[in-house]
């Protein structure tokens, strides 16, 4: 049998917010174990019971997993696209600098997530679709794929509002969105305390956006290789495991 293939994760902020947000922020939860959204495991003859078994289900559901929300959090968007302050956990998010005067709107959470391994893998964000949720009466999550080991970039929970919508409602039970890692080996996810030099190569892909807009991810992942920064990244990871 093969070995897992290990995929790092950590939460990146600043050291001085790391530990708060390291106590906020949802730890992924692999989907297979989530029995559709249901907290109890259906009896032995039901039906979702049956679905579950199945190994097509289990198939396509392998290397997916999922994050909930920490809190129940309303947000309120003004005319102006700017966040309504005064609500609890408002600070916690973030609009789209082109919200204003649009018809669909946008959330940004700002505590993120960042995900690397060694091994040659795509990771795609995907609408918690096996879940009923709150926060889909006003949007569903900003889907997205790439290549985790060809791109060090962070992902954050990304919210495209409902056309004329200008507020966001979610439940701490509530699932934000499925992860899944393009794998034919399982998958584990391993935490990492992400240091100073972690943090600024994820700055840097970030910044690269801005500077070089609207290119490829061939063009992003050529400029990830070009600079050599693999096996630091990976040295640095390592060397700061939970």
């Amino acid at each position: 049998m093969k070995r897992p293939v290990v995929v790092y994760w950590a939460c990146i902020s600043s050291p001085q917010e790391w530990f708060e947000h390291k106590l906020i922020l949802p730890k992924p939860k692999p989907l297979i174990s989530d029995f559709l959204g249901t907290d109890e495991e259906p009896d032995k003859e039901s039906r979702s019971k049956k679905v579950l078994q199945c190994p097509a289900h289990k198939f396509s559901k392998s290397n997916m997993f999922s994050i909930q929300f920490p809190f129940d959090m309303k947000v309120y968007i003004k005319e102006n696209g700017q966040i309504e302050p005064g609500m609890p956990f408002s600070s916690l998010w973030q609009t789209n600098e082109n919200n204003k005067d649009k018809i669909r709107m946008s959330l940004q959470f700002r505590l993120q997530y960042i995900f690397f391994t060694e091994k040659n893998m795509e990771l795609e964000i995907l609408p918690p679709y096996l879940h009923k949720t709150e926060v889909s009466q006003y949007g569903h999550v900003a889907s997205g794929k790439f290549n985790i080991s060809k791109w060090f970039r962070a992902i954050s929970i990304e919210y495209l509002l409902w056309p004329n919508t200008n507020m966001l409602s979610c439940l701490s039970s509530d699932v934000a969105m499925y992860l899944k890692f393009y794998s034919s080996i399982p998958v584990i996810l391993k935490e990492f305390i992400p240091n100073e030099f972690i943090r600024q190569c994820a700055n840097a892909s970030a910044s690269a956006m801005k500077i070089t807009p609207k290119k490829s991810l061939d063009f992003r992942y050529s400029q990830f290789e070009n600079s050599g920064l693999t096996s630091s990244i990976v040295k640095n990871i390592k060397g700061n495991l939970i």
